[in-house]
């Protein structure tokens, strides 16, 4: 018995080849009498190539420098991944530029006694960062020369005292010196799964 494809709406009692040819049909594909489930998905796929749905959905590109001309479609979602620098640049559609994603690093911090930070890692696209206590309210998160300059990257972090006061610099590529104050001064015990927040830019 010929399956019967006219009616394109999905009925009770519709068996895969019946269902997958209206499916085809919709796309602006042919089924005929004798296809399978596997022909019928390939004619599918085909259609689904042919329309450029997955090609122009997104837009993706890699290369070993950051991007500067246009994607080939300025007006659909792109992104370029740098090889060299891992870094990602989204396309902006609206202002027609190349937009750098930041490496991330956020964490919750807390400190006690003469010890060093112990972190619990919310997120972390940058690298393996660890912690020392310098001094008496006084600590460096350290690294493998992940931190490039300081006008690229910016530290924002908190602490849990009352009272008190977080600030942090940039030391070297691969330390960051930050300290954690008290009413009285630099103090320690001040952080309490205190967020501790990187961003590093290219």
């Amino acid at each position: 018995m010929a399956k019967n494809f006219t009616n394109l709406n999905p009925q009770h009692g519709d068996d895969e080849i019946t269902l997958l040819g209206k499916l085809l049909q919709k796309m602006g594909g042919q089924p005929n009498w004798g296809d399978t489930v596997k022909s019928l998905l390939a004619k599918i796929l085909s259609a689904f190539t042919a329309s450029g749905s997955a090609e122009q959905s997104f837009q993706f590109s890699s290369s070993a420098i950051a991007p500067s001309d246009p994607p080939a479609d300025a007006n659909l979602p792109a992104q370029h991944f740098n090889t060299a620098t891992g870094f990602v640049y989204n396309w902006n559609i609206s202002s027609a530029a190349w937009v750098p994603v930041p490496k991330v690093y956020r964490a919750l911090l807390t400190q006690s006694d003469v010890d060093a930070p112990v972190a619990v890692v919310l997120e972390n696209t940058l690298g393996t960062i660890t912690y020392a206590r310098v001094a008496q309210g006084v600590y460096s998160a350290n690294s493998a020369g992940l931190f490039v300059a300081s006008n690229k990257m910016g530290v924002i972090g908190t602490q849990s005292g009352a009272g008190g006061g977080f600030s942090a610099f940039f030391d070297t590529a691969s330390k960051i010196t930050f300290e954690t104050t008290s009413v009285s001064g630099q103090a320690d015990d001040q952080l309490f799964f205190s967020l501790f927040e990187i961003l590093v830019y290219p």
